[in-house]
């Protein structure tokens, strides 16, 4: 964020416009998850450096995919930084670390949790996501 001066200025402006008072900051849980440019932040931020690189699983039955047969208890590995700097899935400014792109609804009607995997998806997703997410908030 530091990197990249007009969001730092516009995080902060959210921040002030939201909590005025300095003396008094004790905001809650849901007045923190209310400030949408602070939750693009977290999320782009998770996007190009995700806690999570990979995600590994043991398939559990034969299955075919397109034209390829995946037998069972074939490993199956993930990158998630490779989906999450994806042009087909971000576009063209994919490498780039642009949380506006969190307010483009064209986007976000695509985004799910098959391409946008920070901590990881499913029953063996990151059992501590929901405190991280405070945490870091």
């Amino acid at each position: 964020v530091s990197a990249k001066a007009h969001v730092q200025d516009l995080l902060r402006e959210e921040l002030v416009k939201a909590f005025p008072d300095k003396s008094n900051f004790n905001p809650t849980f849901d007045e923190i998850n209310s400030l949408e440019f602070l939750n693009c932040v977290v999320k782009e931020t998770l996007r190009l450096h995700s806690p999570a690189v990979m995600i590994r699983r043991t398939n559990i039955k034969d299955k075919v995919f397109g034209n390829y047969l995946i037998p069972k208890n074939t490993i199956i590995m993930i990158s998630i930084s490779g989906l999450h700097k994806s042009p087909e899935i971000w576009g063209p400014t994919a490498t780039e670390f642009d949380p506006k792109r969190w307010l483009d609804s064209t986007l976000t009607e695509n985004v799910s949790n098959l391409n946008f995997l920070p901590f990881s998806a499913g029953a063996r997703s990151c059992i501590g996501n929901k405190l991280a997410l405070v945490e870091f908030k």
